[in-house]
Formats: structure tokens, C-alpha cells, sequence
């Protein structure tokens, strides 16, 4: 580390003023390469090592080609830089074939990483589908959302709603949880058409609802409804356009998953509740990291090439540190049959 500092160029990465990471970077006419990014574990999944390689790109427009190394079992940080940065694998260090531009490191390279390192390139300017996407990510993400729900819109509580059928299997378990305690008011985030307000409606007559969904088609379904007691809004749930402690009960099914900034959304989510209340969560999770891993790195990316917005699958540490920053309580965590999340989040 003293010798890529010694070298290049070193940079803090801050996040509220707080120190939180660091990169450093080397410069030679028009190739980069990148040293060192490291961001605190505590602050991970919030975009900011990303934010911090979009601002090195925006500092040194010259560089046509960048380059980074990485060991073999960093799956972590060959996702970040294949999938969130755009750089592309393009050679593999072993004993068996040793670095030929840095022969003085590969003795050291067999002693800590007797599995291999892997290169990586990014060349600036070529075309890139998922460099398009990470330059306008969060909207993007945003933009697959609507497009899919908007085609789903129709048949989404049909028989016929395809791969959404198995979210019916979520309405019992969000119901019985509800009603483990009394409430008034009730917001529904992500709601879709509204087949669980149409049930709660019912089965609390006297009580108030609300339903906000990012997709006007969904919207528009869920109004034509025309559920008692119940009011829509087309919004985004990553910026809820409700007063402070609006809501005893805030239920998010099968929709938080497609959130390209979850921390937003939670501490939306930590406003509106009156103190006291409850997140009830219901996504997908994975507790086998290898499944977690592949699912995230692998399966969504893939998704999102078929057209669908699925952001970020997550497991108990980052839900929990995720409600930590939003000043949340993870009050329970669970994972249900068909790898559904269930989780009851409390404002304190």
C-alpha cells in the first residue's frame, strides 16, 4: 500500500463528512490503473465505492484504458468490478503463469495468493450495455420496474400472473402478522394492483389505508378498485411523500428487492411510522452465501437484461445494517419456505 501511495495519487472517500474509504490511483499517459478502493464494511451496499470510481473516471478524462488486479477469491470485488464498474476480465496470474510486467511480485503473489489473481481492463468510450446502465443506474433499475409491472399489470392477481403467483403465498403471513397488534393507519409501499389491501379492507373495515406504487398502470388498476377507506398514490418509495408519523403499520411485499437505494426508502420508512410502529418486510433471501452470491451477481444481472428491475437480494447482516443507519430495530428475521424473507422492523 506504501508503494501505490509512494506512486500515485491517494484520495479519501467521504460520506456526511466521515471518513469512510480511500482510493488510490496511478496515471501514465492515457492508462490508469487502480491500486487501491477500499470503503468500510459498515458502509457497504450504499453505492458509495461506486460513486467514488464514477468520480476517479470524471477526474482523469484522458485515461482510455484502466486496469486492476484482484485475488481469485475476492468474489466480492470481482462483482463490484465486473458488474457495478464495467471492467471486463481479461487475464488470470498463477504460478503457472506469472505476471510478465511485474516479475518482483510474483514470488510475494504465490505466498498470499497461491489461488491466482485476476486483470481487469475497462476501455473508456466503447459501447457497453452495462456501462449505460451504471451511468444512470438508480433511474434505470427505476425505468425496468415500470416497464415490467406495467406489462403485468393485467393479469397480476389472474391465474395466469406467471412468475408473480407466488406472491399470493405472502398474504397470510403479512395478515397474521398485522394482526398481532392494533393500528389505525396503514400504508402499503410497492402495492401493485392492491390485492392485499383488498384483502385488509375488508377484514379491518374502520381502519385507514394507503397504497403508493412507482407504476401508473398498477395504480390505475388498484384505483378503479375503488376500496373504502383506501387512497393511492403513484410514487417512489425510495422518497415517500407523507408527513412525519403518518403510519402505525408500513407492509412492503416483494417489492423492496427492486429498490436501487434501500437505505432511502428505510429512512422514509423511519419517518412516517409513529414511534412505536412496524416495517413489516416480505421479500427474498438467502441464507447459503454461495446462493446469495450467485443470485446477486449472477441470476438478477441477467434479469435485467430480459427487462426486469430486480436490484439486490438481501440477507440478515445487510438488512441489519441497513436499519441500523436509518435508526430502525431489526426486531425479527426470518427465513420461510421458497426462501421468503420475513421480517418485522420497529421504530423505537
Amino acid at each position: 500500500i506504501e508503494k501505490s501511495i509512494d506512486g500515485g495519487e491517494a484520495y479519501r472517500i467521504l460520506s456526511d463528512g466521515m471518513k469512510v474509504g480511500g482510493v488510490v490511483i496511478k496515471i501514465e499517459g492515457k492508462r490508469g490503473d487502480l491500486e487501491l478502493l477500499f470503503v468500510s464494511p459498515s458502509e457497504h451496499s450504499r453505492g458509495i465505492g461506486h460513486a467514488a470510481w464514477c468520480a476517479v473516471e470524471k477526474l482523469h478524462p484522458e485515461v482510455k484504458v484502466w486496469e486492476t488486479v484482484t485475488p481469485y477469491f475476492e468474489k466480492r470485488n470481482i462483482h463490484f468490478y465486473v458488474n457495478r464498474c464495467g471492467f471486463h476480465i481479461v487475464e488470470f496470474f498463477s504460478s503457472h503463469h506469472p505476471d510478465p510486467n511485474a516479475p518482483e511480485t510474483n514470488t510475494t503473489m504465490n505466498e498470499q495468493f497461491s489461488d491466482g489473481m485476476f486483470r481487469f481492463e475497462k476501455v473508456m468510450g466503447s459501447i457497453n450495455f452495462r456501462r449505460a446502465w451504471q451511468i444512470r443506474m438508480p433511474e434505470h433499475f427505476k425505468e425496468l420496474s415500470i416497464g415490467e409491472f406495467t406489462r403485468a399489470a393485467g393479469n397480476y392477481e389472474s391465474d395466469h400472473a406467471g412468475v408473480y403467483n407466488i406472491c399470493k403465498k405472502d398474504y397470510p403471513d403479512i395478515l397474521a402478522e398485522i394482526e398481532k397488534e392494533p393500528f389505525s393507519d396503514l400504508l402499503d409501499a410497492g402495492c401493485g394492483t392492491a390485492p392485499m389491501l383488498s384483502l385488509l379492507t375488508s377484514r379491518f373495515p374502520d381502519a385507514r389505508f394507503t397504497g403508493i406504487d412507482i407504476t401508473p398502470k398498477m395504480i390505475e388498476v388498484a384505483k378503479s378498485k375503488h376500496l373504502p377507506n383506501t387512497k393511492f398514490i403513484c410514487g417512489d418509495c425510495e422518497n415517500l411523500p407523507f408527513n412525519a408519523e403518518s403510519f402505525d403499520v408500513i407492509i412492503c411485499s416483494q417489492s423492496f428487492h427492486h429498490y436501487p437505494k434501500p437505505l432511502d426508502f428505510l429512512r422514509g420508512a423511519q419517518r412516517c411510522l409513529r414511534h412505536g410502529g412496524r416495517l413489516i418486510l416480505r421479500d427474498m433471501t438467502m441464507g447459503n452465501r454461495l446462493i446469495h452470491w450467485f443470485v446477486n451477481t449472477i441470476e438478477l444481472p441477467l434479469l435485467n437484461r430480459l427487462g426486469y428491475g430486480d436490484v439486490h437480494c438481501y440477507n440478515r447482516e445487510e438488512l441489519q445494517s441497513l436499519c441500523e443507519k436509518a435508526k430502525l430495530n431489526l426486531e425479527s428475521f426470518d427465513q420461510r419456505k421458497w426462501l421468503k424473507l420475513h421480517a418485522v422492523i420497529r421504530k423505537p
